[in-house]
């Protein structure tokens, strides 16, 4: 709230580290799951594992009541591959 800057890392700084900065501009900043990750994507690398991007799915529509992204693009391995997820009723 006072404009300092944060550092949040971990190891490599592409997955958890990310997800958490993700849960707080949704949170703090009122960003939809969509709008952080274009967002975040702008100022550096990024690629939050599937168990993440689902609680963040998750915590979008606690949050907001509605989800802004049910499919994503991760790579691991050397392989790219897109991941589909609906929210269970």
């Amino acid at each position: 709230s006072k404009g300092i800057p944060v550092l949040a890392h971990c190891v490599v700084g592409k997955s958890r580290s990310a997800s958490f900065v993700l849960a707080y501009l949704m949170k703090r900043e009122r960003m939809s799951l969509h709008d952080a990750m274009t967002f975040l994507r702008a100022r550096r690398e990024i690629s939050p594992n599937d168990g993440f991007m689902k609680q963040l799915i998750h915590y979008e529509h606690s949050l907001f009541g509605s989800v802004s992204i049910t499919s994503w693009q991760t790579s691991w391995g050397g392989q790219t591959r897109i991941v589909k997820y609906e929210m269970p009723k």
